[in-house]
């Protein structure tokens, strides 16, 4: 049984040889994207030979700028394909999957849309502090933030199903948690 074989016979509810495993991390910001990315993949994979290789995404959704009210979520643009870090991603995708082992099952990750939503304004509020704001917003005007929510969503899932057209097996939906 191969790698893929093993994971589509424990979603299919059969019996494999042995459990599936995966492993993922974030790679150092110097090694994370581009071909550095590409590298820092494949050279986990080897090491690791887990039977699910996670492609990371570490090309988020930019800075938007400030957001001080509600309506400043109208910031957030529709989200396409050609904006630089989704090519970027797909980019990187490509490449992973023309060089990495074919007997694997891979999964691309997808940012979800409170997560896609985090990252254009994380840096200067930090993460627990953008939850807050989240919930402060959405109590006090909340169709500006839930229509950008709605574009960031939108973009993700043109993301996904570009995803599964070049090739990966399934999607990884990264969500928030709570950090500890």
């Amino acid at each position: 049984m191969n790698k893929k074989e093993r994971v589509l016979t424990s979603i299919n509810g059969g019996t494999p040889d042995h459990v599936p495993t995966c492993f993922s991390l974030h790679f150092p910001k110097d090694r994370a994207f581009g071909t550095k990315g590409v590298k820092s993949h494949l050279e986990f994979f080897k090491k690791t030979n887990t039977d699910i290789l996670k492609i990371m995404n570490e090309n988020l959704v930019p800075y938007v700028g400030e957001i001080k009210q509600p309506d400043d979520w109208n910031k957030i643009k529709n989200v396409s394909l050609s904006d630089d870090f989704m090519v970027s991603q797909l980019n990187m995708v490509e490449q992973i999957l023309e060089k990495c082992e074919n007997d694997a099952y891979i999964v691309g990750t997808l940012h979800g849309t409170v997560a896609s939503g985090i990252h254009p304004i994380e840096d200067i509020y930090g993460y627990e502090p953008v939850r807050e704001l989240f919930c402060t917003y959405l109590r006090e005007k909340p169709q500006p933030m839930v229509d950008a929510f709605k574009r960031l969503s939108e973009g993700m899932c043109l993301l996904a199903d570009k995803l599964i057209k070049i090739g990966v097996d399934g999607i990884y939906y990264a969500s928030i948690s709570k950090r500890i």
